[in-house]
């Protein structure tokens, strides 16, 4: 399966594939694995990684799980 493309060039009709599934899955992966190595790192060491091979990714992951830290941590406090 793939994602694919309609383009005329002028009276004809062309289909062409622009990504594959296996690629895809390949991106989701990649993506995933950082964001959850940046989630990790937030919630487990509280220490941001100064490299890591998809840091955009990982830097939102780490964002995300600083955020679930202190939204944690305020529930918490509501608690005792």
């Amino acid at each position: 399966m793939a994602l694919m493309k309609l383009s005329r060039i002028g009276g004809k009709e062309m289909v062409e594939p622009i990504i594959v599934l296996d690629e895809v899955k390949v991106i989701v992966d990649t993506v995933l694995s950082a964001f959850e190595d940046g989630v990790a790192d937030a919630l487990e060491t509280g220490d941001l990684a100064e490299y890591h091979p998809q840091m955009h990714y990982y830097k939102r992951g780490y964002d995300f799980g600083i955020a679930q830290y202190s939204e944690l941590k305020k529930l918490e406090e509501t608690i005792d």
